[in-house]
C-alpha cells in the first residue's frame, strides 16, 4: 500500500468525519430553532423549503398539524382557523375581559404552514385582521396555550402578514436543494433577527486578520446582525411523502399529472 494512498484516505476519512460532525450539529440547531421558537423558512421555488418542514417533522417524530400533508404517520391536515381562540381578541385583553374558551390547541403540537403568502398575505391585511382576530394571540401565545409553536414558509419573507412575520423568532432562507445518489441536500441560512433576514445577510467571513481582531470583528458584527449560520439537511427522497404540487388539487380538483406522464412536454427556455 503505497504512501500517497495513505495519505488520500485519512484526508478522505477526516473529511468525511468533518462532514458528519456538521450535519449532526446542524440537525440540533435546526430542531432546536423549532422546538423552542416560531419560524419562518423562506426562500425562491424549489429551492427546499417544505423540504425543511419534513425533515422536521421526520426527525422529531411528534404529532403535528398542517394545511399539507407531510407525513401521514406524524400529521394531521387542520384549516388555519384551528388556530383561532374563539371570541377572543385584543381588546378583550386590553380591557381585561376575557370570558374563557373550550381549548381546542393541542399540546406540543405545532403548526406548519405551507406557502403561507398565499394563505395570509400581507396585500389583504384589513382582511385578515377581520377573519382571524385572534390569530396573532395564538402566534404570540403559543407557548403559554399548548407550549407548541406555528411555523411558515413562503417565497418572501415580507409576503406573510405582518402580524406574524415580525413576531416569529427564527428565520431560515432557504438557498438550494441539490440530488446527489438519491439524497437530497439543502443549504440554508439561519437567522434569529428579521431585519438581518430580510436583508439576506451573510454569516461574517474575515480572512488575513489576527486572531484577536478577527474575534473583535466577529463579535461586533454578531450584535449589530445577531446569529447567522449556514446550516445543512440531508434527506432520503424516500422520505418525502407529501404531495409536492398539493395546490394542483386545490385549485383544479385534481392531482398533479405524474412526472412520467409529462416527459414528452417541451423544455423550458432559460
Amino acid at each position: 500500500m503505497s504512501t500517497v494512498f495513505i495519505i488520500v484516505s485519512v484526508v478522505g476519512l477526516i473529511l468525511l468525519l468533518f462532514v458528519l460532525i456538521k450535519l449532526k450539529a446542524d440537525k440540533y440547531f435546526i430542531l432546536d430553532a423549532f422546538n423552542k421558537n416560531n419560524v419562518i423558512v423562506y426562500g425562491k421555488k424549489g429551492c427546499g423549503k417544505d423540504l425543511v418542514f419534513n425533515y422536521v417533522i421526520n426527525k422529531r417524530k411528534r404529532k403535528c398539524k398542517s394545511n399539507i400533508q407531510f407525513n401521514e404517520k406524524y400529521c394531521t391536515v387542520a384549516s388555519i382557523k384551528s388556530l383561532e381562540l374563539d371570541g377572543i381578541d385584543y381588546m378583550r385583553l386590553i380591557d381585561d375581559n376575557v370570558i374563557p374558551v373550550k381549548k381546542t390547541l393541542v399540546e406540543r403540537e405545532d403548526y406548519f404552514l405551507s406557502d403561507g403568502g398565499i394563505y395570509l398575505p400581507s396585500q389583504y391585511t384589513s382582511y385578515l385582521d377581520k377573519q382571524y382576530k385572534s390569530l396573532p394571540i395564538t402566534y404570540a401565545l403559543s407557548r403559554h396555550l399548548a407550549e407548541m409553536n406555528v411555523h411558515i414558509n413562503t417565497q418572501a419573507l415580507c409576503r406573510p402578514w405582518n402580524k406574524l412575520r415580525e413576531q416569529a423568532d427564527t428565520y431560515i432562507r432557504c438557498v438550494k436543494t441539490f440530488k446527489i445518489f438519491g439524497l437530497l441536500i439543502t443549504k440554508m441560512y439561519v437567522y434569529d433577527k428579521y431585519e438581518s433576514a430580510q436583508s439576506n445577510l451573510l454569516p461574517f467571513k474575515a480572512s488575513g486578520l489576527a486572531s484577536k481582531q478577527k474575534k473583535a470583528l466577529k463579535e461586533q458584527f454578531k450584535a449589530s446582525n445577531g446569529i447567522i449560520r449556514t446550516c445543512y439537511i440531508i434527506q432520503s427522497k424516500r422520505t418525502i411523502n407529501y404531495d409536492t404540487r398539493a395546490l394542483h388539487k386545490v385549485i383544479y380538483g385534481i392531482p398533479a399529472p405524474k412526472r412520467e406522464k409529462r416527459k414528452n412536454l417541451p423544455k423550458l427556455r432559460r
